[in-house]
C-alpha cells in the first residue's frame, strides 16, 4: 500500500492586534467618587467611635457631638439670651474673631497648643453687656478642652 502524504493543516489565523486608541491626553480622576450606602458608612463611623447619637432624647441621627442640626437649631431659639446670640453670627464678630485668631497665631491662651480650630472666650463674662462682648481685651482663644474646663461647657 502506497503510504498516502499528510493532508495539510489548516492555517491557524493569527490573531489581530486592537486597533490603537487614540491618547485621550492626561487623566483626571473622577471628581465624584462612589460614594457608599449611607446606612453603612454611620454603621462603621458609629461603629469605631467617631459619631454619637443626637443629645435630643429619641432622636436617631448620628452626629461628631452634641444635637443634629434641627435639635441644634430648635435648642439655640429656645435660649434665654436668643437676642446676645445673635451678635456671634455678625460679620463685625467673624472680624474680631478672626483678628484675635490671627494676634494671637492660633495659639491657645491657657495650655499654649497651636489648632486651627480654637475658640474666643470672653475673659469676663459680657453677660449681653455689649462693651464687655467688643472689647478686644476681653477676648482670648482657647483650644475646646480648655474653653470647656473654664466655662463648664463647650460653647
Amino acid at each position: 500500500m502506497a503510504q498516502q502524504p499528510p493532508t495539510p493543516k489548516p492555517p491557524t489565523p493569527t490573531p489581530t492586534p486592537p486597533a490603537p486608541t487614540p491618547h485621550p491626553g492626561p487623566t483626571t480622576p473622577d471628581p465624584t467618587p462612589p460614594v457608599p450606602d449611607r446606612n453603612v458608612l454611620e454603621a462603621l463611623t458609629f461603629a469605631m467611635g467617631l459619631m454619637q447619637f443626637c443629645a435630643q432624647p429619641g432622636c436617631g441621627q448620628l452626629v461628631p457631638r452634641g444635637r443634629c442640626a434641627t435639635h441644634a437649631r430648635v435648642k439655640e431659639q429656645q435660649r434665654p439670651n436668643r437676642d446676645v446670640r445673635r451678635w456671634y453670627y455678625r460679620d463685625r464678630w467673624k472680624r474680631e474673631r478672626e483678628r484675635v485668631l490671627v494676634e494671637c497665631g492660633y495659639t491657645c491662651a491657657h495650655c499654649g497648643v497651636i489648632h486651627h480650630s480654637l475658640e474666643i472666650d470672653h475673659i469676663v463674662k459680657h453677660e449681653g453687656n455689649p462693651d464687655l462682648f467688643w472689647d478686644p481685651s476681653n477676648l482670648q482663644a482657647l483650644c475646646s478642652d480648655c474653653h470647656h474646663r473654664k466655662t463648664g461647657h463647650g460653647g
